[in-house]
């Protein structure tokens, strides 16, 4: 019996060996030209024969204490490092999970976008964050550099351009500030007001060319008035060519004047011993006849003004020239030019 049972266990031997099926287990030489890898384990579930050496397939591991493969973890499962895992996981605290660079879906770490990379709900790297068109980007307050995204510096804090300054602030001698259309407060850089808008008069932050804050409001500074939102000078609206025709008992006046809103009417003045001074004509109106004149009687320094609507009152603002030194029935007058008074 102790005869045959010796020659059974030769024999079993002899044909796993003439059959290329001895099971070598990892490390050992395994015939690569199988299509099995029978050779290498009796349960052949994890194994595979690469340059004629057993090794352990992708979702198996050896521990390096025997020649057997055993599967790596899942998600969540346990694990010694990171090679007990599977593809793509990290060991964490001895349990398999998705590295910051990756994201966990179905079992799998899978590789996070880059920059402009495709994205769906905070698939990105880093920082980063999934923007408009679902691709992956900075938020406002940072900027990209290098596929990662960093804060955007604070006013007067360093910058190398426009993009690594906080929202509508400008990178100003490399460092960040706020352009002339803008006005600082608290870390930010805010829209000057324009004509008509709130604002703050200390320090004045209204955008407004000719205008300032008064009191709460936008307007127009003193001898300038208001055009669609803009602040042209009152000078514009001088009266010229001032001219006069004398009869008997009258003169008659004639000017030119540029058509404007803001006038709110005209007035001739002019000195002499009966007073004859501040005749309103209408705004409409670019002539004028003044009768009752005393013959023999100097009038003199005659002048027409627009009478001008502004943000800050009404201001009389006098022709380019002013009629001097004339008597009724004298034909030569003696004209001289004025300043806006």
């Amino acid at each position: 019996m102790y005869f045959g049972l010796k020659q059974l266990i030769y024999l079993s031997i002899l044909t796993a060996f003439l059959s290329n099926k001895v099971w070598c287990g990892v490390g050992e030489i395994c015939n690569s030209t199988e299509t099995d890898i029978t050779n290498c384990a009796e349960n052949t579930t994890g194994y595979i024969c690469i340059n004629d050496t057993c090794a352990c397939d992708k979702n198996y591991y050896n521990d390096d204490t025997n020649s057997t493969c055993e599967s790596k973890s899942s998600f969540e499962g346990n694990c010694s490092d990171n090679g007990t895992c599977l593809e793509n996981m990290t060991c964490i605290n001895n349990q398999c999970g998705c590295d910051e660079s990756f994201y966990h879906d179905n079992n799998s770490c899978l590789n996070k976008s880059s920059f402009e990379g495709n994205c769906f709900n905070g698939r990105c790297l880093g920082n980063m964050i999934c923007i408009e068109n679902n691709t992956c980007g900075c938020d406002v307050s940072f900027y990209h550099d290098n596929n990662i995204c960093l804060n955007k510096s604070n006013f007067e804090e360093n910058c190398s351009d426009n993009g690594t300054c906080l929202e509508n602030m400008t990178c100003i001698n490399n460092q960040c500030g706020c352009d002339e259309s803008f006005y600082h407060d608290n870390n930010s850089c805010l829209n000057k007001p324009g004509y008509g808008e709130n604002c703050i008069s200390l320090p004045d932050n209204c955008n407004v060319n000719n205008g300032s804050c008064n009191g709460t409001t936008c307007i127009c500074n003193d001898n300038f008035y208001t055009d669609v939102k803009q602040c042209k000078p009152v000078s514009g609206l001088q009266p010229t060519d001032f001219k006069v025709t004398t009869t008997n008992d009258s003169f008659a006046f004639d000017w030119k004047s540029p058509i404007s809103v803001v006038i709110i009417q005209f007035i001739i003045s002019g000195d002499n011993s009966n007073g004859f001074k501040n005749i309103t004509i209408d705004k409409n109106l670019t002539t004028a006849t003044i009768r009752g004149l005393q013959q023999g009687t100097r009038y003199y320094n005659i002048k027409v003004a627009a009478i001008v609507n502004t943000d800050r009152g009404e201001v009389h603002v006098d022709s380019t020239n002013t009629i001097n030194d004339t008597t009724s029935k004298c034909y030569i007058i003696t004209v001289t030019t004025s300043s806006l008074l």
